[in-house]
């Protein structure tokens, strides 16, 4: 989705804006008087997962082996491979 801003509104409202395109992916086209002066887009990462915290539990209490020396390093391994 696209939406068109003035840049005297990004200024006031950046956080607002900026939390838009971080977790909506939204696009902003920034006008300054009356002409698109630049836009605001999302970083495309497609081969980064999103985990949340109960991925992390359920990796973390699924294993019966408490003899790993480096879980931390499992954990980050699977974690962000």
């Amino acid at each position: 989705m696209t939406k068109t801003i003035s840049k005297k509104e990004l200024y006031r409202n950046l956080k607002e804006v900026s939390d838009d395109v971080m977790e909506n992916g939204t696009t902003y086209t920034v006008v300054q008087h009356s002409k698109p002066a630049f836009q605001i887009t999302p970083i495309q990462t497609p081969h980064l997962k999103k985990y949340s915290r109960e991925d992390g539990k359920k990796f973390m209490f699924a294993g019966k082996d408490m003899s790993l020396k480096n879980l931390a390093t499992t954990y980050k391994q699977h974690l962000y491979q």
